[in-house]
């Protein structure tokens, strides 16, 4: 019951077969400020536990049918009660008898006849305790949520730095080096017009959601689902040594993931699906565009730019990845790389050399 715990509106259950003892403990309870009932057993104690659902238990551990020490146990030992903190007293306060309940889970130890000016603080306390634990699992959940959400376009660790604080939110961003992946579906309107609007939409899953898990393995981020596309970027917002390796090699798994996917292609796609992907590299801005009610994350560039020109030649050129002169003087390893191709590229005076990404 956590609105209850965040509320102050607290229930605390009294067990106690001394009625008397019990009734006093209500009373004074209830001048706390505090809703409260009492049980004289551990059968109708564990009852009311279910039904009532108390914020915390105030236990006798001398109780006939249920002890209060089995019923300790039997509390921890449920996902369901768990969470309720229980204060247990005795007249019996060795220091063994503390030890054993304090192991067993329990959230203080009162000594029997009970001073009022010890049993306020040890309630108060073990509220206090819950509360925080409470307030912690809402705030556990609302950044699970906001990772999960971030997670759609970033991979767990950067998703992870972002909730931290380590990458900003606000308005501007950096220059940043980096290497950009434009990835289309070829011929996707083609295809849109012979399928049902739910055999496309599960294509479109399919095969843009296996992209993305390569993606995010290898190091890059969603920047936009563009429809039938992705706009991918390597080096932000976290640029690594091996930001262009990371990019090439996912276009890599990308084809083979396509190969793989026409292979055992659902019945109702007649064609193979064919994809084209742009690769190039240099400085990009990146970061927060746009005003304080509507922030979006984008970069901008030439490399943005040219790399969408390259997923547009790759067609023309009859080969499915096209990367950038700058992207290949930044690979590590040696990759099978085509004759490069001069070609003039639609808003750039010069023309620029393009390399095929062979098997």
């Amino acid at each position: 019951r956590i609105e209850s715990v965040l509320n102050n509106q607290n229930r605390i259950l009294i067990l106690d077969a001394d009625s008397k003892n019990a009734e006093l403990l209500e009373q004074y309870v209830a001048m706390m400020g505090y809703e409260a009932r009492s049980a004289g057993d551990g059968g109708s104690g564990r009852r009311l536990i279910t039904d009532w659902e108390p914020d915390l238990v105030l236990t006798n551990l001398d109780l006939p049918e249920i002890t209060g020490m089995n019923l300790l146990k039997e509390l921890k030992a449920d996902s369901g009660t768990r969470e309720i903190p229980v204060v247990v007293m005795s007249d019996q306060a060795s220091e063994e008898v503390v030890i054993l309940a304090l192991s067993t889970g329990a959230a203080d130890f009162l000594s029997i006849p009970i001073k009022m000016s010890e049993l306020t603080p040890k309630l108060q306390h073990a509220l206090e305790i819950k509360r925080y634990r409470q307030e912690l699992r809402l705030v556990n959940q609302r950044l699970e949520r906001e990772k999960q959400g971030l997670s759609r376009f970033f991979s767990d660790d950067i998703a992870r730095r972002i909730i931290d604080g380590e990458i900003g939110t606000d308005l501007g961003g950096d220059s940043l080096d980096a290497t950009i992946m434009f990835v289309d579906m070829r011929q996707s309107t083609t295809i849109a017009e012979m399928l049902r609007p739910g055999e496309f939409a599960r294509l479109l899953s399919d095969v843009l959601g296996g992209i993305m898990e390569i993606i995010f393995k290898n190091s890059g981020s969603v920047n936009k689902i563009l429809g039938d596309g992705i706009l991918a970027t390597y080096g932000c917002p976290i640029p690594t040594e091996n930001d262009s390796m990371h990019c090439v090699n996912s276009a890599l798994e990308i084809r083979q993931f396509i190969n793989d996917y026409n292979s055992n292609r659902p019945e109702f796609l007649k064609d193979d699906v064919r994809m084209g992907i742009g690769i190039a590299s240099g400085v990009v801005f990146a970061g927060n565009v746009g005003s304080v009610k509507r922030l979006e994350y984008t970069v901008l560039g030439d490399a943005v730019n040219l790399a969408a020109r390259l997923e547009k030649l790759t067609r023309r050129l009859n080969s499915d990845i096209l990367i950038d002169e700058n992207t290949r003087v930044r690979l590590r390893q040696d990759y099978n790389l085509g004759e490069p191709v001069r070609a003039r590229v639609r808003g750039r005076q010069e023309s620029v050399h393009i390399f095929p990404v062979l098997d």
